[in-house]
């Protein structure tokens, strides 16, 4: 009997070390292995989220300023001499050629502008980065009549797929949005 009481012992001491052990194995396994990704996940997410938000939240304002600055860059061209005769129907090679300098110092300015075209209500076309895919007027399409309804503000179109326009920039269609604006011919003289 005092063999087996040692033996009980012996054996309660090995069961209480293996608890112990497995105690002591299982709680950091436990914590750093299951609950700490879980935690770090979590707050991973939530900053996502706030980060996500306040980005959301800068579109209007920096899409606002985009506008603005576009409005202005739609100003000089303009404003500039050399595009007084852009809507007069004798419009000759040079003061064309003059006009799409002007475009293209425009874009490689701000290379964030693909290309700039103008259309005029007759149909005629000039454009620096476009051409026209189809001989169907361009008068037609949606997004002209959307320009000439938007009473001379800017209009945004975004995924200008299905136009009557190639751009040879090589720029995905998907990736241009595009801003457009109805023009009246500025008369000298008069208001602008």
């Amino acid at each position: 009997s005092g063999i087996e009481s040692s033996a009980m012992k012996r054996s309660r001491f090995r069961d209480r070390m293996l608890i112990y052990f497995v105690t002591v194995m299982v709680l950091p396994v436990l914590t750093l292995g299951l609950l700490g990704p879980l935690l770090y996940t979590r707050e991973v997410s939530d900053l996502l989220a706030i980060h996500t938000r306040d980005l959301v939240g800068q579109v209007p304002a920096n899409l606002e300023l985009t506008i603005r600055d576009h409005q202005k860059i739609l100003g000089m061209i303009l404003s500039d001499p050399r595009t007084a005769n852009l809507y007069n129907p004798d419009l000759g090679d040079d003061e064309a050629a003059e006009i799409l300098e002007l475009f293209n110092a425009a874009t490689v300015s701000h290379p964030e502008i693909t290309g700039l075209i103008a259309v005029s209500s007759e149909d005629r076309m000039l454009s620096n980065e476009f051409e026209r895919i189809l001989r169907d007027p361009l008068v037609d399409e949606d997004w002209f009549t959307s320009a000439q309804a938007s009473d001379s503000s800017f209009s945004l179109i975004t995924r200008p797929l299905g136009r009557n326009l190639l751009n040879r920039t090589g720029v995905d269609p998907d990736e241009i949005v595009s801003l457009i604006k109805s023009v009246s011919p500025v008369v000298p003289g008069g208001p602008s």
